[in-house]
């Protein structure tokens, strides 16, 4: 797959080999002295722009020959929970996901990582410097985001060095409730509408979670969307047009006037955060799909 803009085509590969050489590959982090980078700082997990020459085989496979060219390291966000008994500087987590794209970590062989076999990382038991962040007062089981570098190759315990620690409830997430037994539902929000909150009836709902980062929580129950702080509303669909307003009492009275009785929603879609305590979505998007 790919694409072209101007003179400048892109395509994408899920995988490929990137040769490195310990003499002639320049290997560069921001903020980082030069001699302080080797081809051993690139580790399993590491998010990087490589530069070099590239070529495909005839099954289709990239190898991009960088021995000569340079490789940049990139801050990386991971996903976890964390572990019971975190402390001052450190953080154990059960490792979800690395990299921008959310890749598994059952996805990456952590073989090597360690200064010996015995040491290399467990996904399960994912050891974090978090410095001068101390998440000694989170709760087991916290979902969290961590952007930094995963440790030199070789050279963990700890496997990874935190710049910033970000509870998942303050992290962006996708609500999406959706009706897809082809009529959709005439009862998805409960009036009367206000510019506060809106009440979700996930009767029927063929789809109803939120999504932060990795991690898929279902909806149960009654979820309440606070829309108070909202700033990009719309309702409708692509055959009768689409009503797009950019506050919350707008949105309010377009619900009241569209929503009326036998009209149908086949989907709502909400962007914001999620307060799992209090079956909460704070929400700075809402789209409201209609059949």
């Amino acid at each position: 797959e790919g694409y072209c803009q101007s003179n400048l085509c892109f395509t994408y590969y899920p995988t490929a080999t990137v040769s490195v050489s310990p003499t002639g590959t320049l290997v560069t982090e921001d903020g980082t002295p030069a001699a302080s980078v080797s081809i051993r700082s690139i580790s399993v997990g590491s998010q990087i722009d490589a530069i070099g020459l590239g070529s495909t085989s005839s099954a289709g496979a990239l190898t991009l020959d960088a021995t000569a060219a340079a490789v940049r390291l990139q801050s990386t966000p991971i996903w976890g929970t964390l572990n019971a008994g975190a402390a001052a500087g450190s953080a154990t987590l059960n490792l979800l996901s690395m990299g921008a794209t959310d890749l598994p970590a059952s996805a990456f062989n952590f073989a090597g990582t360690g200064t010996a076999s015995a040491n290399d990382a467990v996904a399960a038991s994912y050891l974090v410097n978090t410095g001068a962040i101390d998440e000694s007062g989170t709760a087991a089981g916290t979902l969290l985001r961590v952007d930094g570098l995963p440790a030199a190759f070789g050279s963990a315990p700890p496997d990874f060095d935190a710049t910033a620690v970000t509870p998942g409830i303050s992290t962006p997430a996708d609500l999406v409730v959706e009706w897809s037994n082809g009529s959709g539902t005439t009862s998805a929000l409960t009036p009367p509408y206000n510019s506060t909150s809106l009440a979700l009836d996930l009767t029927g709902a063929t789809t109803a979670e939120v999504v932060t980062g990795p991690q898929v929580t279902p909806l149960t129950g009654t979820p309440t969307i606070s829309i108070a702080t909202g700033t990009q509303f719309a309702v409708g669909n692509a055959t009768n047009g689409i009503s797009v307003v950019s506050t919350a009492s707008g949105f309010a009275s377009e619900l009241t006037s569209v929503l009326v009785g036998s009209t149908a929603v086949f989907r709502v879609v909400a962007v914001g955060t999620y307060d799992a305590s209090t079956n909460t979505f704070t929400a700075s998007r809402v789209d409201v799909a209609l059949e």
